[in-house]
């Protein structure tokens, strides 16, 4: 198992303290009332730890996985908005780490050190009152993207192409916009694939794609078909 050298850990800590003062300014103790999309996935959390569905018994226009993280935040707090804060925290934390390490194995230390810093600190710019979907599927779009560039290297995806599948998906069911980077991950596989010529290659690792995310979707619409919701 690879040791973290103090210095790594030293720039991680940096990284959690930039990701608390970007967002502190969006938590409950600065904000009192939550802005309009909060407030909505707020009260549709708030329905399910109470026996509600999404879309049956509050109407949204949003893919459902936003309502129940902040249902998981709510459930954390003990009804308290601080509970939604601290995953926030956690997925914009995680995204930083897990985007750090893949630009530094790509680009260097200090690329990825100043790329991390920079769109940890413009985030702050885009996220109004907080609580986004686009927060949220950070994490999954940098985890993606780290286990294709590791497919890259290793000249397949195999196990691997299963889990881009599932990632993509859960971005999918955040925010359909979100499917943009595992969209791309798809349009290389294949442009590599033809001027390779690896045709059962490029088939199997597609097909493994499509599994994993076909299974995650699959079972959010199991689960609003059998709650009538589907509709």
């Amino acid at each position: 198992m690879r040791t973290v050298d103090k210095k790594t850990l030293l720039l991680y800590v940096l990284f959690g303290l930039l990701v608390v003062g970007v967002l502190f300014k969006y938590s409950p103790a600065c904000v009192e009332v939550p802005g309009r999309d909060s407030g909505l996935f707020l009260y549709d959390g708030d329905r399910i730890l109470n026996g509600g569905v999404p879309y049956l018994d509050v109407w949204d226009h949003k893919p459902p996985l936003i309502y129940f993280i902040n249902a998981f935040g709510l459930l954390v707090g003990g009804g308290s908005i601080w509970g939604v804060w601290l995953l926030e925290f956690v997925a914009l934390y995680s995204a930083a780490l897990v985007g750090f390490v893949l630009m530094r194995r790509v680009f260097g230390v200090m690329p990825a050190l100043l790329a991390t810093v920079t769109w940890v600190l413009s985030i702050g710019l885009v996220l109004t009152d907080g609580n986004y979907t686009e927060e949220f599927a950070l994490p999954f779009l940098f985890a993606a993207l780290y286990l294709f560039w590791r497919s890259v290297e290793r000249g397949s995806c195999g196990w691997r192409g299963l889990l881009i599948g599932v990632l993509s998906a859960v971005c999918l069911l955040l925010k359909p916009n979100m499917i943009s980077i595992p969209l791309s991950i798809v349009i290389v596989l294949l442009v590599t694939g033809v001027l390779s010529r690896r045709w059962r290659r490029t088939a199997v690792d597609l097909s493994l794609l499509l599994v994993g995310g076909a299974t995650v979707i699959l079972a959010g619409v199991i689960y609003l078909a059998a709650n009538n919701a589907l509709g």
